[in-house]
């Protein structure tokens, strides 16, 4: 099947989720937006406890929300709500024949929860507190009970005091349908939407720094429960684990989309999206515990969601549902320089929520078809700036958002009305189809606009894509059926393709709404561009064709749907090339990245089973599911391009598949500033792998985001470290070998076994192991190793380190394998480690003291090869750094981007 019947697709799966909103999900889908295998981290947030400032019946003191479970804590007891697709129940824990203790917040935390819903501002719950853990105390004399999060889950432990007695505990489930015992002891509570499982109890005191388990059990006597312990020292603290698992065995119904990500300059991450569950899996735990009621047009509560981490993605600054009674639904984000947040979608509430003052808060055609939306959030996420409609009587899209410096917000997408606000003077006044696309421009109060404008010709136009250059003007690019766009200085001014296929297209608007340039991009069969970046190396248009050539580049032959990145020169006079990304499947891509250290990032989805992969890839092979008449599900792809010193973008040096084994669907993707990119997306059956994550989502179609630093950056950036991992070993020489060690940073270790001292190096060693790695030409690298010396001696902690293809300052070979010159590295003293320990130096022979650099004389995959000078050391890392001084922590862990910029050596 050919590329156009792949856009086709997505873009009418989009439309017809939304045009068909009484009924189904408002599926307001948007195409936006080295050599070790780059890191990768799925961000979630762990849950936490939010107070109830009226967002929940006033019974309840505090909220906590996972995936499957919502907990509400009262006084004496505690609200356990689980769900269904047919609906949902709940159990009240209580302490039986305890006291009825009142629920008390310990450990406030920086996030805060907003409840932005509805027209009126009266109604918005803000600013809401959140904490780690609540605690009953002296619910049984001397034994408290505290809840608290783990791994993204609620749990809770008794805590039984010095002579207080735990035989006195007895748990009620109030509601259950049954209360039983498992095989193994588990605890089951049944309801009639699903159960909650209660893991055998794990019970512990401890001595010293140690845990001392005491046997423990459950029994269950008319649906009470008690626990039979073990012996246990009376006079130590108990502590009584329950272990709540969450049971997945019931269908699910909510749907999670995360469709927008933006970061800032600190590195923090937004992202938006569309939601129909009461908690936003992509922030573990939600604040806002309940969607917005559906009204009687719809059979689904959607809202749109907006969420913002702090940069290392363990800290959720701030999340909100924003949407009313209709179906809503984020499309686009873009964040200024001191942290306000732009949202657009698309809504069919009349009482979304806008602002006094804004440019429209009246919804057009009584909201019977979807009407853009724009809204502006503080930096701390608890109030609206402004939020404003944007649209006519009939359907309206907007599917990209972008901000200026002067805090401006650009908005672009489909117009269908023919009343859409359009400004006096503006390029286009009319639509010239059944729907055009158009760009408009908000004044920074949100209350007027600046420009406004169609763009189209006389057959259907869909804008997919938006961005901004530095002098703020306006790149929109989409799909395009007319013949007759007007395309200032275009470099192709017609289409190729014959009528009534689809091309795609670029126009640029001036900061005061004028045309400035416009061209059609495509071959002679259908081309959609589906996302566009602009910066220092010129125009980047991306998306899919099934055409064997476009402007710029061809294909050998014609296969599936092609993915394809065009650059054109900054000047836009000329297109400098096209790549293109093709396997026997169909294969798009959904967003393109170009960023300040000259490389161009792209992900997109693909059905091929071949993708040119390159040998660091960090997923090698298509997971997806394999359908009816074996028909490939879709797997995202990542993919960077380096710009050459020519200034034309290279062929992929990396691409990787990422997904899992249902269809994955990435829909947008940031630069992080520092050379890495954040992606966002969906996942059918919560499979996408995760690194790092907090917790997976476990019902319905679950978003995902994940930052992935590539090593791509390396090549053009003189500030980054590489480091290499034991494991990874390409040649493992004679008796050299992995051991465990529980302290390495992968949990293993090569150990060269002791035979004694290699006096000097030699081109044939006896032990040793090499490793690959990418290094460019001109550059000076300095080497470190983290290691741990056998039998604590400093007769077994140097080694010898020969290269490839290395040179010194002035280009004349050193160190080169199979010679008899090498580089000499001995472990030394530093912060916490030493020959006692984990030692971390390179071969400066003392601590604190550079050694020498080296240079390699071609850019490209190199290798080192680590061989025994004094046998006995055991190896984990090995770090080829570009700096003066390490960046990386010593002992990160491995698929981690755990990097502490100077925390290590001065």
């Amino acid at each position: 099947m050919g590329s156009v019947a792949i856009v086709e697709r997505a873009v009418q799966a989009r439309r017809s989720a939304v045009e068909a909103a009484p009924t189904s999900t408002l599926a307001i889908g948007r195409s936006t937006s080295s050599v070790v295998s780059p890191t990768s981290r799925t961000i979630t947030a762990t849950a936490v406890f939010e107070r109830n400032d009226g967002q929940a019946p006033a019974a309840y003191r505090y909220l906590a929300r996972h995936v499957e479970h919502e907990f509400a804590f009262a006084p004496g007891a505690i609200a356990i709500t689980v769900a269904d697709g047919a609906g949902s129940s709940s159990v009240a824990l209580r302490f039986d024949g305890g006291r009825a203790a009142e629920p008390a917040a310990e450990a406030p935390l920086a996030g805060r929860v907003n409840y932005l819903r509805r027209r009126a501002a009266s109604a918005w719950v803000t600013d809401i507190p959140t904490f780690e853990r609540v605690r009953y105390a002296n619910v049984y004399r001397g034994i408290d009970a505290v809840f608290y999060a783990a791994g993204g889950r609620v749990e809770y432990d008794l805590v039984v005091q010095p002579h207080a007695d735990p035989s006195s505990i007895v748990l009620a489930f109030d509601g259950a349908s049954a209360v039983r015992l498992a095989e193994g002891g588990d605890l089951v509570v049944e309801t009639s939407h699903g159960k909650i499982v209660q893991r055998r109890p794990s019970v512990y005191q401890t001595s010293g720094d140690r845990r001392v388990p005491v046997p423990a059990s459950y029994g269950v006597d008319g649906g009470r429960v008690s626990l039979a312990l073990g012996s246990y020292d009376p006079a130590k603290m108990l502590i009584i684990d329950p272990v709540i698992a969450y049971a997945t065995d019931y269908g699910a119904s909510s749907a999670d989309y995360v469709q927008a990500v933006a970061a800032d300059a600190a590195g923090s991450l937004y992202a938006a999206g569309t939601t129909q569950s009461a908690t936003l899996p992509m922030t573990a735990g939600a604040y806002d515990t309940t969607l917005a009621p559906h009204d009687a047009r719809t059979s689904v509560a959607q809202d749109a969601f907006v969420m913002k981490l702090s940069a290392d993605g363990t800290k959720l600054i701030y999340a909100t549902y924003l949407g009313g009674t209709g179906v809503d639904g984020a499309m686009g984000i873009a964040v200024d320089a001191t942290g306000y947040a732009y949202i657009a979608g698309a809504t069919t509430s009349t009482d979304f929520p806008t602002t006094a003052g804004a440019f429209d808060r009246f919804c057009g055609g009584s909201c019977q078809s979807l009407e853009g939306f724009v809204a502006k959030l503080t930096p701390s996420g608890n109030a609206l700036v402004y939020s404003t409609y944007l649209g006519g009587a009939s359907q309206d899209e907007p599917f990209g958002i972008a901000v200026n410096a002067a805090g401006e917000a650009v908005v672009a997408g489909q117009a269908c009305s023919a009343d859409f606000p359009i400004t006096p003077g503006a390029f286009q006044q009319q639509l010239h189809s059944s729907c055009d696309g158009f760009v408009t421009r908000f004044a920074a109060n949100g209350a007027t606009l600046l420009y406004s404008t169609f763009y189209g010709g006389s057959a259907t136009e869909d804008v997919l894509a938006l961005a901004l250059d530095a002098g703020g003007n306006a790149y929109i690019a989409g799909v395009t059926a007319s013949r007759n766009l007007v395309v200032p200085r275009a470099f192709q001014p017609a289409p190729a393709a014959p009528a009534g296929t689809e091309s795609g297209f670029v126009a640029k608007f001036s900061p005061s709404g004028s045309l400035l340039y416009g061209s059609y991009l495509g071959g002679t069969a259908g081309t959609f561009v589906y996302s566009v970046a602009v910066g220092s190396d010129g125009l980047f248009l991306a998306g899919v064709t099934s055409s064997k050539s476009l402007p710029g580049g061809s294909l050998a032959a014609s296969r599936g749907g092609a993915a394809f990145v065009t650059q054109v020169a900054a000047d836009l006079s000329h297109v400098l090339t096209t790549r293109f990304i093709d396997g026997g499947g169909e294969d798009f891509v959904r967003a393109v990245v170009a960023d300040g250290t000259h490389t161009v990032h792209l992900t997109g989805g693909t059905r091929s089973t071949d993708l040119p992969i390159t040998i660091d890839a960090m997923q090698t092979k298509h997971a997806g599911p394999v359908f009816a008449g074996g028909v490939m599900g879709t797997d995202t792809f990542y993919a960077t391009l380096p710009i050459a010193t020519t200034g034309v973008m290279s062929a992929p040096s990396y691409l990787t598949y990422l997904g899992g084994a249902s269809d994955d669907d990435v829909s947008a993707m940031a630069g992080d500033g520092k050379g890495g990119v954040f992606i966002g997306g969906s996942n059918a059956h919560h499979d996408f792998p995760l690194v790092n994550a907090r917790f997976r989502g476990a019902s319905g179609r679950d978003g995902f985001i994940a930052h992935l630093v590539p090593t791509a950056a390396f090549r053009v950036a003189n500030n980054h470290d590489m480091v290499l991992y034991a494991d990874d070993a390409i040649v493992i020489i004679n008796d050299t070998h992995l051991v465990a060690d529980p302290t390495a940073a992968i949990g293993r270790a090569m150990l060269m076994p002791d035979h004694g001292v290699t006096a000097s190096p030699v081109p044939y060693p006896g032990t040793g192991f090499d490793l690959k790695f990418y290094a460019i030409a001109g550059i000076p690298y300095r080497v470190w190793i983290r290691g741990r010396a056998q039998n604590n001696s400093t007769a077994n902690d140097s080694v010898w380190l020969q290269f490839s293809d290395s040179v010194d300052a002035n280009g004349n070979p050193i160190w080169r394998m199979l010679t008899n010159d090498a580089m000499a590295i001995s472990l030394e003293e530093c912060a916490g480690c030493g020959v006692s320990g984990w030692g971390w130096h390179d071969d400066g022979w003392g601590a604190g003291v550079r050694g020498p650099a080296v240079y390699f004389k071609s850019n490209g995959y190199h290798t080192v090869r680590i061989q025994a000078h004094e046998d006995g050391l055991a190896i984990d890392q090995v770090i080829i750094s570009s700096r003066a001084w390490l960046t990386a922590k010593p002992g990160a862990p491995k698929n981690s981007t755990n990097v502490y910029p100077r925390s290590v050596i001065p």
